[in-house]
């Protein structure tokens, strides 16, 4: 007889992930129940196929256990169990296939920064993933590399030439060029999207001066191991502030700092996150990583478990419910409640975006003032056609938020 199906399926892909991280076989006792092929969504919403396709894969196995308890798991027949762990193995090797022809293409395109005179640093997922313990348990959407801004158009001109195509140019901090078959890079001007946060601005553009240039090369640097783990919080926190961040975050702390933590000046790093602002959601956040992938029966504190509710509702990507709310936050005063008024200022609001939105991502309207209704109209009726789904669920949440 069947058992009960659990529904907590964030919960237990937590699990399987941590028990990944750990390089721990799963409990027959908590694998009874799990629902396989809701476990693949979820895992794929975060981005973490590899890492919970790992844990179940070394339970099926036998490895350390006596395999799949009779009955268990809430699948119809052993066929479709096995259907759904080939998907997780094919996501594991479709992981490594993808991190391997993009670490080649990047260094092809590293070659030719050389070549050019062109300083530029990896980040994000191009440094973090040869730090897992195999090949394919981190996903990688793209190459990320940041460049001199000087030469921005010299840069597109070259991808161009080896059949990239141009998904975004000019707008925000980054250009985004893409070639089948897995080919993606996003090439950043700057760190940041320039007028978010006048110290966070400051503070990267003086970061130029702190790189660690690599060796045997003339123009390729690299962040110091403090600089590139302060990057690494920053660049959560500023998506865990807007649309929210997922659980693989904690897999990139633990093995950046198992990695690296020994040559660490911590005292350093507390000193940049005090300037930046977010000393108390780094400590969170590290707090959390470490009891998760720690003491099993530690307790997390309020400020952790929030986090962690928000980051398991959140995805890879976080979502438009998180984007959403955080934009009506910022309209609202301290203690101010949520009234109809405040809803029209926010559509108001998203319909006549201010400057340095312009700036970024819709330079032409922001150089021609007096074009700016006419942008505002067709931003409208192009979002629309392009994505009117996204637009109807926005509309809808924040019509109905604060309802019961």
């Amino acid at each position: 007889m069947t058992k009960e199906r659990r529904s907590n399926v964030p919960s237990d892909v937590l699990y399987l992930a941590v028990c990944a991280i750990k390089d721990k076989c799963p409990a027959a006792e908590r694998i009874a129940g799990m629902d396989l092929g809701r476990l693949y969504d979820y895992s794929s919403f975060h981005n973490v196929e590899p890492l919970v396709g790992k844990a179940l894969l070394r339970f099926f196995s036998g490895e350390d256990a006596d395999g799949c308890v009779d009955g268990g798991l809430h699948v119809e027949t052993e066929q479709e169990t096995a259907q759904i762990m080939a998907k997780f193995q094919e996501a594991v090797h479709k992981t490594a296939r993808k991190n391997l022809l993009l670490d080649m293409e990047r260094t092809v395109a590293e070659q030719w920064l050389e070549q050019n005179g062109i300083w530029y640093v990896s980040l994000k997922g191009a440094v973090l993933h040869s730090l897992y313990p195999t090949a394919g348990l981190r996903k990688m959407a793209d190459n990320d590399i940041w460049f001199d801004s000087a030469y921005t158009e010299q840069v597109r001109d070259y991808f161009v030439s080896q059949g990239y195509r141009i998904v975004s140019y000019g707008k925000a901090n980054h250009d985004v060029y893409s070639k089948d078959p897995v080919y993606n890079f996003e090439m950043h001007r700057s760190l940041w999207h320039k007028g978010e946060n006048k110290v966070w601005d400051r503070y990267y553009d003086e970061i130029r001066n702190r790189l660690v240039r690599i060796e045997n090369r003339e123009f390729g640097y690299r962040f110091s191991e403090e600089d590139f783990y302060v990057y690494l919080i920053a660049h959560a926190y500023h998506h865990h502030a807007s649309d929210g961040i997922g659980i693989k975050i904690f897999a990139d702390l633990h093995y950046y700092l198992k990695a690296n933590r020994e040559k660490m000046d911590f005292v350093y790093i507390a000193e940049q996150m005090e300037v930046l602002g977010i000393t108390e959601y780094e400590e969170t956040l590290r707090g959390l990583t470490e009891k998760l992938l720690g003491d099993e029966r530690a307790v997390l504190t309020d400020a952790e478990n929030e986090m962690l509710v928000r980051m398991l509702g959140s995805g890879a990507y976080g979502t438009l419910k998180n984007r959403a709310d955080g934009r009506m936050d910022a309209l609202m005063e301290d203690g101010e409640v949520l009234t109809l008024r405040l809803k029209i200022k926010y559509f108001f609001k998203r319909f006549s975006p201010d400057e340095e939105f312009l700036k970024a991502y819709y330079p032409f309207f922001y150089r021609h003032k007096w074009l700016r209704p006419i942008g505002n109209l067709w931003r409208v009726v192009r979002g629309i056609f392009v994505h009117p789904r996204v637009l109807w669920r926005e509309f809808c949440h924040i019509l109905h938020k604060g309802k019961k």
